[in-house]
């Protein structure tokens, strides 16, 4: 894996992150390769006066496979758009992810790439002490959410403790964290 970033101003950032994964099957074969770049064009502080803190938008990977077996190869490339905002609780932000996909692949977790997706988050602090969250990954080629999740967490002196509800699978959950 290697990677490149570079300060092209006071305010962009040109990235390219390159990296390659064998995929061996369960009788030690190799039965696919992933070569991927991520290759990201960073602009913070928009000019526009945009309250962002970051655009990001690029190819983010490139996955191909070829198979040994069933003659079959899946070729997959993921571009993205992401706009950002820091906030004292955490990060808000929106991203669009597009899937251009090639060839069929035997295996369905090889091809987990959504054609369109959406994904976001969104802090609140809706008093001293107490934050809440919303996030979401919404699949356009399944037209439902594969998570809507809702959270609110409390924080202590030495820790804090949340909990938090995803509505797309039914399920909650507890959280608690130390603080160092």
């Amino acid at each position: 894996e290697a990677f490149l970033f570079t300060d092209t101003s006071t305010n962009s950032r040109l990235g390219l992150t390159v990296g390659r994964r064998r995929t061996k099957d369960f009788y030690d074969h190799s039965v696919g390769r992933t070569t991927y770049y991520d290759l990201s064009w960073r602009l913070q502080k928009h000019p526009a006066g945009l309250p962002l803190d970051s655009i990001d938008f690029g190819l983010t990977g490139v996955h191909y496979w070829n198979y040994s077996y069933g003659n079959n190869e899946f070729l997959a490339f993921k571009q993205r758009v992401k706009l950002a905002r820091s906030t004292p609780v955490g990060l808000d932000f929106v991203q669009f992810v597009h899937a251009d996909k090639f060839g069929a692949s035997p295996f369905r977790f090889d091809d987990n790439f959504p054609e369109n997706e959406l994904t976001f988050q969104k802090n609140f602090l809706p008093l001293p002490k107490l934050s809440a969250r919303m996030s979401g990954r919404y699949n356009y080629d399944r037209e439902h959410f594969d998570n809507l999740v809702g959270g609110i967490s409390h924080e202590f002196r030495s820790y804090w403790t949340g909990l938090s509800y995803d509505f797309a699978r039914g399920s909650m959950s507890v959280e608690l964290a130390i603080k160092f």
